[in-house]
């Protein structure tokens, strides 16, 4: 399986912000009904930060990938 598997995936160019369009493929934020990768450190600028109640359909976490979800946040996965 390669970094890019699945639905969009982190690009982290822009900052370390979830809710920041230009970091991710697609140029926009995950909804609901998107799967999500998160691939290894090598293929991002930024480490991903969640900051912001989000709901996404899917999640694929690849091997040594970096995530945080801050404090009170809620993140939801239908999957």
């Amino acid at each position: 399986i390669g970094a890019y598997e699945h639905g969009i995936f982190w690009i982290g160019q822009v900052n370390n912000d979830w809710n920041e369009a230009g970091n991710w493929s697609n140029n926009q934020v995950p909804y609901s009904t998107d799967k999500v990768t998160i691939p290894p450190p090598e293929y991002y600028k930024h480490r991903l930060e969640v900051n912001i109640n989000s709901l996404i359909h899917a999640i694929y976490i690849n091997k040594n990938a970096k995530m945080l979800i801050k404090d009170n946040v809620g993140f939801d996965v239908e999957e």
